[in-house]
């Protein structure tokens, strides 16, 4: 990975970090005055706090890359596991695509399938070779966070 990538992935880290912090903070101040004293602000501090501690160890590793030697221009734009930019980009939009399909089929076929289905795609699109793997892993995962979400948490699922 080039360390100008690895610059941009670490400020956008550690900015939305910070930017989480504050508003947390700011949205925990309004559920004071509301007396519920675990609101919603706690939640996206926890978060925001997880995610400033990924940021600083990755502008760590931007630093230490800056101060080697700069690479050229080929190895630069090495993407995903050495493939090239667009590999890397073919990648996100068949995610982003393979998300669009889970939000479209969401209320047409319930939480359940639709899980399973989404789940087993997206290992599929980022590398798992075996279709049995797939499936026998979405199936897991969709009826884990079935259990999870609609038996134990009580969340109304469509």
């Amino acid at each position: 990975m080039s360390t100008r990538v690895l610059l941009v992935e670490s400020l956008l880290i550690v900015g939305l970090a910070v930017i989480g912090i504050f508003e947390g903070l700011r949205l925990t101040r309004v559920d004071l005055q509301q007396s519920e004293p675990l609101g919603p602000g706690w939640y996206i501090v926890f978060l925001s706090a997880i995610l400033l501690i990924c940021g600083v160890p990755s502008m760590y590793r931007w630093y230490k890359g800056f101060r080697r030697t700069h690479k050229s221009l080929k190895e630069n734009v090495q993407g995903v596991e050495g493939g090239n930019l667009w590999n890397s980009a073919r990648l996100v939009v068949n995610g982003i695509l393979a998300l669009f399909a889970y939000i479209v089929i969401l209320p047409i076929v319930g939480y359940l399938v639709s899980t399973i289905l989404f789940l087993g795609t997206s290992l599929r699109i980022y590398g798992e070779k075996s279709w049995l793997r797939c499936i026998a892993i979405g199936i897991l995962l969709g009826l884990a966070l079935y259990y999870g979400f609609v038996v134990l948490a009580e969340v109304a699922m469509p």
